[in-house]
């Protein structure tokens, strides 16, 4: 038997995500509920692994723009002010997710 889930994200945070996610599953829809299937699961998962490591490795913040998404004008400043705080929430994010 199939089962069916959803997962909320606030908008900032699943912004910080979206670049994994338009990577792995290419028909991503920002604005339309998607299906995805286990085996894209497991390529986003690996993918958020790829992410967190590289936070966890202490990255230059200006380097964060090729990996993370900032959604709006807003989002990346307002994430830089408290860089150090917003990284390990982004890891704990992230870790919560994966399991």
């Amino acid at each position: 038997m199939l089962e069916f889930s959803s997962i909320f994200f606030t908008e900032d945070n699943f912004g910080y995500l979206l670049p994994v996610f338009e990577k792995c599953f290419k028909s991503f829809d920002y604005f339309a509920f998607n299906e995805i299937k286990i085996d894209t699961w497991k390529l986003i998962i690996k993918e958020l692994e790829n992410v967190k490591q590289y936070l966890i490795n202490n990255p230059q913040s200006q380097s964060l723009k090729g990996v993370l998404g900032f959604p709006f004008i807003y989002s990346e400043e307002e994430f830089m002010e408290n860089y150090d705080t917003n990284v390990k929430q982004l890891v704990s994010m992230i870790t919560e997710f994966q399991s």
